[in-house]
């Protein structure tokens, strides 16, 4: 039996209002402004703790933190320092104090003309320049995509946001940009009867090279780019990589890779050793060694879900699904291809959920739903703040900065998730292609 309610047409923006379409759930007005103030009070605390600490305690050490000091150490003239394992950690101990734990700075070099702006200001104000506009692009940029599933979508990434706030990381920012993506690779797909390479000016490209500064996790949407035809974006995508490339190499002088290659291969051995909290992490690499199996079973199973993921991307592209579907699937394989992927940067499952809620919301049932929001909350961070449920607010700081054991939920979430929108997905596609959606 097809349904006969209204649904979203696959020539619009995801964010396009279609009278009665189904939605997950929806917010009121008042739980939404809670959910809002709830977000701007931890972005505040935040940025009271940069200001000296709170509660008589000394500021914490997160990660934001070491942004601001690699953009003191540009000014400096001893960025290269950063990207060393044996100088950087006992700079860190110095501010933190010893056995606090290390993060190692591996950032492409065009990272570094980033934070160096952010360094030009006091701390505080850095940190709430930063992580306010992430917010707020954030935001924006998940309404335009997600329209009527936004309270959804917002909620179910929730714990990701929060971590990012709490931490002052850049999933916010990096969620924006391949939301960014999304949005603009959607415009002018043409007919809903296919992927769609459009007629755009290549746009799309500029969020898509702008990921540079973390290209691992843009893997599925430059193949997307690809398998869709769509020459233009990759030629922007190039050229904004290529210039920001010679931007760095302008500021800090060509030896600089090779300090960001041997930084990468020592972060590479710093992972197979277990010193990264993998439990912050939803990788199938990291759920396997935090299980107990051994870094080469790890990696090569990591390796095979990588192919995976984007042989799926590859196939549906052939098949010509239609352009938001796609999208959505394009992102979710995005974040299953590195072992290194943490809590804050599934900000950007939001944008997924934005793009494939429409199918889940026609789809699943109650115990669907409960299903996906338990899987979602699991990948984004939900181990983090089970340190803290006997309100120690002390394990919950340990667990923000990388220090502790806990267990890891965040691969089997981020599976759970990946699986179950698949499934709405495909549903929502055999649909539409039967002419019942």
């Amino acid at each position: 039996m097809q349904d006969s309610s209204p649904a979203l047409t696959e020539t619009a923006l995801p964010g396009a209002r279609v009278p009665s379409e189904p939605v997950l759930f929806r917010l009121s007005a008042m739980s939404r402004a809670v959910l809002m103030a709830m977000l701007l009070a931890m972005l505040l605390f935040a940025t009271a703790q940069h200001m000296g600490g709170l509660f008589g305690k000394d500021p914490l050490f997160l990660d934001f933190n070491v942004f601001y000091m690699v953009g003191e150490y540009v000014w400096q003239g001893r960025v290269a320092e950063t990207y060393d394992f044996g100088l950087f950690a006992p700079a860190q101990d110095a501010v933190n104090g010893p056995d606090q734990g290390f993060m190692p700075w591996t950032y492409p070099a065009q990272m570094n003309l980033f934070v160096a702006l952010l360094a030009l200001l006091p701390r505080w104000l850095a940190y709430f320049a930063f992580a306010a506009g992430s917010l707020a692009g954030f935001l924006w940029v998940l309404k335009r995509l997600a329209g009527v599933h936004f309270d959804a979508a917002l909620v179910l990434v929730l714990p990701a946001l929060m971590v990012t706030l709490l931490t002052g990381q850049n999933g916010m920012m990096t969620a924006a940009l391949v939301g960014s993506y999304a949005l603009l690779a959607l415009r002018g797909t043409g007919s809903g009867s296919g992927s769609g390479s459009g007629t755009g000016s290549g746009s799309a490209g500029v969020p898509l090279g702008l990921m540079a500064i973390k290209p691992h996790l843009a893997v599925g949407l430059a193949l997307h780019a690809l398998m869709t035809g769509r020459w233009k974006v990759l030629a922007v995508s190039v050229a904004v990589t290529l210039a920001s490339v010679a931007a760095a190499t302008l500021a800090f002088g060509p030896g600089i890779w090779a300090v960001v290659a041997q930084s990468a291969q020592d972060s590479g051995a710093y992972l197979a050793e277990g010193r990264y909290p993998l439990f912050r992490m939803s990788s199938v690499y990291a759920g396997l060694r935090n299980s107990g199996a051994s870094a080469d079973l790890a990696f090569a199973t990591q390796a095979s879900v990588a192919a995976l993921a984007l042989g799926l991307v590859a196939a549906l592209a052939l098949r010509r699904w239609q352009p938001r579907r796609l999208l959505g699937v394009a992102l979710l394989s995005s974040y299953a291809v590195s072992p290194y992927n943490y809590d804050y940067d599934l900000c950007a499952l939001g944008m997924a959920l934005a793009l494939l809620l429409p199918d889940a919301a026609r789809f699943a049932g109650g115990t669907g739903k409960i299903a996906l929001a338990v899987c979602c909350w699991s990948a984004c961070g939900l181990a983090v703040f089970g340190a803290s449920v006997p309100g120690r607010f002390d394990s919950l700081m340990a667990a923000l900065s990388m220090r502790g054991e806990f267990p890891s939920i965040a691969t089997l979430g981020y599976l759970g998730a990946f699986g179950l929108l698949l499934c709405y997905a495909m549903k929502g596609e055999r649909d539409a292609r039967a002419g019942g959606y």
